[in-house]
């Protein structure tokens, strides 16, 4: 292993774990371990250095500006820094950001340049169609740009553009975002937001909300009431609140969309432990949603059972859990299904 040789070599008494992420951080790349012992000598916080150790640190931007980038020539140049934004590189992406007048063509014999000129870039496929720059260099690169000003909003929208239109819409959201692109952000957000949250996802969607302006978000109420329940959901119903009202207010004279922000506050309702809202509420969505839509009416009857059962209204719970049962048989809802089973009362 390099680092474990670089390690006894200089006597830079690493850690086992240190040197894993020193090689980590280098990827292996030997003028990079052998510049990061450089910058350790002297370090005081070595665990603190290693985990900011990055394109940014000044030997390897000295050595990378003066040794690599800078003898390059200047198409070279433009071109990586205007693909420092991506994640990951391939010739139509390229070609969408970089210019107007760069061909798939030319991108693809650039970025085979790049590898044949071992210009840090490494091949992600064995066809050679999709690669990333060593992270240390990516590092360096964006610096660079951000150094001299760049137009990234603009790189940053045409890589949202292609990548929404290729169907990589986790990428395009990330760039629009760093375009501040928040209308087209916000759209995207919202067409995903379900599929996140049957997977679990929330964490996503909610860092995503986060870097949306407050002002962008409540002129979508639908992203409203998505936002409102992804903040139930963890554990945060007071930041919800404001929200949930804004798509309240949209929804009030719309039912299907109205039981949505009513199965939204149920449950807040339930987090705070307000049962008589619960049931109020829930009654309320039922009223609203047709006897036809299973999914729902089953999710509403469980929890209104619930209400019932904890409320010591148990005649009631016990009918509001056969609605649940009959109701997630029709949708094929198992979970939901096997939760009423096991909530239903038995005076016997």
């Amino acid at each position: 292993m390099k680092s474990q040789r670089l390690n006894d070599q200089l006597h830079l008494d690493l850690t086992p774990q240190q040197i894993e992420i020193l090689g980590s951080k280098t990827e292996g790349w030997i003028s990079g371990l052998q510049l990061a012992a450089l910058s350790l000598h002297g370090q005081e916080d070595t665990d603190h250095f290693l985990d900011s150790f990055a394109g940014s640190n000044r030997f390897i931007l000295d050595y990378l500006i003066e040794e690599v980038f800078r003898q390059q020539p200047p198409d070279v140049r433009a071109f990586l820094l205007q693909t420092a934004i991506l994640e990951q590189l391939t010739a139509p992406l390229c070609a969408a950001v970089v210019a107007d007048d760069m061909s798939v063509r030319d991108a693809q014999a650039m970025l085979e340049r790049l590898e044949q000129a071992n210009l840090f870039i490494v091949p992600l496929d064995e066809s050679r169609q999709w690669f990333r720059y060593h992270q240390l260099f990516a590092d360096l690169l964006r610096q660079q740009l951000r150094l001299r000003k760049g137009d990234t909003s603009t790189l940053q929208q045409r890589a949202g553009e292609w990548h929404q239109a290729n169907g990589f819409l986790r990428r395009a959201v990330n760039h629009y975002l760093a375009a501040a692109a928040w209308e087209q952000a916000a759209t995207l957000i919202h067409a995903q937001s379900t599929g996140l949250q049957k997977r679990g996802e929330n964490t996503t969607f909610l860092n995503w909300m986060q870097a949306l302006p407050d002002s962008v978000i409540q002129s979508h109420p639908a992203l409203c009431l998505d936002y409102a329940w992804a903040l139930a959901l963890s554990g945060q119903p007071d930041a919800a609140d404001g929200f949930l009202q804004v798509a309240e207010k949209a929804f009030h004279d719309n039912p299907a969309q109205y039981s949505l922000v009513l199965s939204a506050k149920i449950h807040i309702a339930r987090i705070r432990q307000d049962l008589p809202q619960t049931i109020a509420l829930s009654r309320r969505a039922l009223s609203l949603i047709p006897a036809t839509a299973y999914e729902p009416r089953s999710a509403l009857s469980l929890n209104l059972g619930m209400a019932y059962w904890q409320s010591g209204q148990l005649i009631a719970a016990q009918d509001a859990f056969s609605e649940a049962r009959e109701m997630s048989q029709a949708s094929q809802n198992h979970h939901i299904r096997l939760l009423s089973i096991g909530f239903t009362y038995n005076p016997g």
